[in-house]
């Protein structure tokens, strides 16, 4: 791809992460994106495709091109490299030009601290399952227009030794304390509700009452939760609820009508076959914890020497 192509498809997926372009937006069309970006039609028509193939947007015939779902950080890897080899063939100009590598090294440190002033900082939501915590950070970055990075629970410790001292975590109820105990007291925590989605509570609603329901699940508290979440909203009692490591799952699993389980463990429950119907559970950011990271937002941009911020909901 062209340097322009490389750049273009960039900056498309930086305004799509910003929210500047949020999930449902129509993109310009080809010819008005060229004229923007003084590329070739063919060029924009080109990347709108490459997008469409990472999933990122999707083009209607007779409406248009909309975005459908928020790059994860895979994406942008050919414009990284481009900046590395920018970076290398910078440094071997400014070498010819006799500058030494410690004045290289100041005119570098010189140009980052003007170009990342007033930089926001980095948001990180936690959580234990790979795939609900990429679908939570997916969600909350349209929602905020901000970016929001996933991080697992075990990944907490090494990502304090390289984040800023800026930076805001969130994770749910069932971790708070667990990454409480892990984040320095002067960092920003905030606990943020989760609640099922819409196609779960229609899942569950869509059950016939009083059916036979097996449960398990990888943790006590989320197995609790479970449980009421079946008597609440399936209107029956649990044969069986266990969690996925007790000798009992197997057998839980395979004589299950139905089986609820989580995202974290679906694929493992999946590899005892059971053979009535699965139903996964699977959660979404309450609207008014969202209001509430916002408005935590809205106060530290507002003060920048906001101090501490550490809160619950």
């Amino acid at each position: 791809m062209s340097g322009k192509g490389t750049r273009l498809k960039q900056v498309i997926i930086d305004r799509i992460r910003s929210g500047d372009y949020p999930v449902g937006h129509r993109l310009a069309s080809a010819r008005t994106a060229a004229n923007e970006f003084d590329v070739h039609s063919n060029t924009v028509s080109r990347i709108y495709k490459e997008l469409a193939d990472d999933g990122i947007v999707r083009t209607v015939h007779g409406s248009g091109t909309f975005v459908v779902c928020v790059p994860g950080p895979e994406h942008g890897v050919g414009a990284v490299d481009e900046l590395s080899s920018s970076l290398a063939a910078l440094a071997e100009q400014a070498r010819y030009l006799g500058l030494s590598r410690g004045a290289w090294e100041e005119l570098v440190a010189e140009s980052s601290s003007q170009a990342f002033l007033g930089s926001e900082p980095g948001i990180w939501m936690v959580e234990c399952s790979r795939k609900d915590v990429e679908e939570l950070s997916l969600r909350l970055s349209t929602l905020l227009r901000r970016s929001v990075n996933p991080l697992l629970v075990d990944e907490v410790p090494g990502r304090l030794r390289a984040c800023g001292p800026d930076d805001i975590f969130l994770t749910t109820p069932f971790h708070y304390e667990e990454v409480s105990a892990m984040v320095e007291a002067e960092r920003s925590l905030l606990n943020v509700n989760v609640v099922p989605t819409t196609d779960t509570l229609v899942a569950f609603a869509q059950l016939e009452p009083g059916a036979d329901i097996n449960i398990v699940s990888s943790n006590r508290p989320t197995l609790e939760r479970l449980v009421r979440m079946v008597k609440t909203y399936a209107r029956a009692t649990p044969g069986c609820a266990t969690l996925i490591d007790a000798p009992e799952a197997p057998a839980a699993v395979r004589s299950a009508r139905v089986l609820v389980d989580t995202q974290s463990i679906h694929e493992r429950v999946m590899g005892w076959r059971p053979t009535g119907h699965v139903l996964t559970v699977r959660y979404q950011i309450e609207p008014t914890s969202v209001a509430y990271v916002r408005e935590v937002l809205r106060i530290r941009d507002a003060e920048p020497g906001h101090g501490e911020l550490v809160g619950q909901l």
